[in-house]
């Protein structure tokens, strides 16, 4: 027989639930004020069929902070990267974020997925990209439903109104699609459905909500921002503006270099731009000049981790605690995916080299046409440097930033191009 709870007791749990007070005393949730976290390692958190048609069993490893006596905490479930073919949930830079927030207060749960594009071998398609993201679009709701499932063990200790998600590069599509991708009617027309299953997919723990509280995206896309609504879940993405694996702007997706032909994706900058213009709560940092991941590949890569924590406990520890956090698009960003937005753009780009990028001290400009003048424009259209008919342009006095050089030829013709000063 079917208990029946009463529905004012499933609305006063409810309640709870999404208005339950957080307690950020102690610098809790900004600061590192646990020095220790107890990891407990290959909890089973679903099941289901994986590319080759093999059942795969779906795990995570869960942190908490060692000694912590607060029995409701934020969750925040991340996924690794890897192109949605390899990677695991002990991926370096998973497990380094995972220590940070936990050390802050949180809890934390890095989790497996299903990885592969095609049966016995690697066929990288638009349509099978595709349904690689609504593979680990489905095994993240599945690890939502899995806390909330799991709230009652007070060993685990979950707030289940404050779980975030979130990910690296495939583990960020991840986490962006379980969050907005919530209709029906939104899924795209490759997805199989019968097979997979509909927006919650089949890797378990059904009767849940997989609905997030936040969202961390690092270096992630989305397939259509016109899916994020007013009321969404609060978003803060973190992208180098080079990347060259996953769009910063909207476009191609890559899978090793390769653009995969019709996958057409929308990356930081257009997701930020929606969330913005619904006056959904979000935080959008720009690595200038920044290639993909650049706090896992690359130089300096502990400085671009540190400015991950960072950024993201800002713009998380301001959700939970009224923390100080501002953020507002700046004409820099919104000059990225449209330089025309500021009366500027590049024109006759293909005619026109410009060297090194980034520039330090100087710019050397070349182009095939007679130049008559060369001018350093910022991103307002204020001429900031006139610099006649030079081909080696000095940048004294300039500050970092972004810029175009503008040049014109006899004919009156004018060759426009971006670039970073750094």
């Amino acid at each position: 027989m079917t208990k029946k709870v009463p529905l004012l007791v499933v609305l006063a749990r409810f309640c709870y639930q999404a208005f339950s007070q957080v307690d950020c005393s102690g610098g809790r949730y900004y600061a590192d004020i646990f020095p220790a976290v107890t990891v407990y390692s290959g909890l089973v958190y679903g099941q289901n069929t994986n590319v080759s048609g093999s059942s795969q069993t779906l795990k995570l490893d869960f942190y908490k902070p060692t000694g912590d006596t607060v029995k409701h905490r934020p969750v925040m479930i991340l996924a690794f990267g890897g192109s949605f073919v390899f990677g695991t949930r002990q991926s370096p830079d998973i497990v380094q974020l995972c220590n940070a927030f936990t050390k802050k207060g949180y809890v934390c749960a890095a989790i497996d997925y299903r990885l592969g594009l095609s049966p016995g071998g690697l066929s990288i398609t638009s349509d099978n990209v595709k349904k690689a993201i609504w593979r680990v679009t489905h095994d993240m709701r599945a690890a939502v439903r899995w806390m909330r499932m799991n709230a009652a063990v007070d060993s685990l200790g979950i707030d289940t109104s404050r779980i975030i998600v979130g990910g690296v590069s495939a583990g960020g599509f991840g986490a962006l699609h379980c969050a907005y991708l919530d209709q029906e009617s939104e899924i795209p027309a490759v997805m199989d459905t019968a097979t997979e299953g509909g927006i919650e997919g089949n890797s378990g723990n059904p009767g849940y909500s997989s609905r997030p509280w936040a969202v961390v995206n690092l270096c992630g896309a989305l397939l259509d921002t016109g899916w994020i609504q007013a009321g969404d879940p609060p978003i803060v993405t973190m992208q180098g503006d080079k990347d060259g694996s996953v769009p910063y702007c909207t476009g191609e997706e890559e899978v090793f270099g390769n653009p995969i032909s019709g996958l057409v994706v929308a990356g930081g900058n257009p997701i930020e731009k929606r969330v913005w213009g619904l006056g959904n709560p979000t935080g959008f940092y720009t690595w200038w000049g920044a290639d993909h991941t650049p706090f896992i590949l690359g130089l300096q890569t502990a400085a671009y981790m540190d400015t991950t924590i960072w950024y993201v406990r800002d713009f998380l520890s301001h959700q939970l605690c009224a923390s100080a956090f501002s953020y507002s698009r700046d004409s820099v960003t919104e000059a990225a995916c449209n330089p025309r937005s500021s009366g500027i753009g590049e024109q006759g780009a293909s005619h026109l080299q410009v060297y090194p990028i980034p520039a330090h001290s100087y710019l050397q400009v070349h182009t095939d046409a007679r130049m008559t003048s060369a001018q350093i424009i910022d991103m307002s259209g204020r001429v900031v440097v006139s610099a006649g008919v030079n081909h080696v342009i000095p940048l004294t006095g300039l500050s970092d930033g972004m810029y175009f050089v503008q040049l014109k030829d006899d004919h009156g013709n004018c060759y426009s191009k971006r670039f970073i000063k750094d």
